[in-house]
């Protein structure tokens, strides 16, 4: 971001307006699951990327280290609520020419992906229900 002049003061005055469905897989889908309509409210860039940040150094680490198994279980709703918000900002409209950049929308759904690789493997030990 900071190459095509989204820099760290701009990425917190820049709003990310989700779109209340996103494309998934070649799907549409609501982009918060469990939620029919509406988009979850606006965010600043760096409040999206502060939160995943902390989930991935701190919160999640936390909760697999004190919690184990169950820790592990338990980061799955969040890793899959931030790929969702990370797809809708790679999708959302652009309120910056750096953030419309090609880049910056892989690097996201580039994180996008290694969430959903979180909760993917995180939902492997989850209680498989019959």
């Amino acid at each position: 971001m900071d190459s095509v002049f989204l820099g760290a003061a701009e990425r917190q005055t820049v709003r990310i307006d989700f779109p209340s469905k996103i494309q998934i897989n070649g799907r549409e889908e609501p982009i918060l699951c469990g939620v029919q309509s509406g988009a979850p409210p606006p965010m600043f860039i760096s409040d999206l990327l502060g939160w995943v940040k902390r989930f991935a150094s701190e919160e999640g680490p936390t909760l697999v280290r004190e919690g184990g198994r169950r820790g592990v279980i338990v980061i799955q709703p969040t890793a899959k609520r931030l790929q969702r918000l990370l797809l809708g900002a790679a999708q959302a409209p652009a309120q910056h020419i750096g953030f419309s950049r090609p880049g910056v929308r892989r690097s996201l759904v580039e994180l996008a992906s290694q969430l959903g690789q979180v909760e993917r493997l995180s939902s492997e030990l989850s209680p498989k229900t019959s």
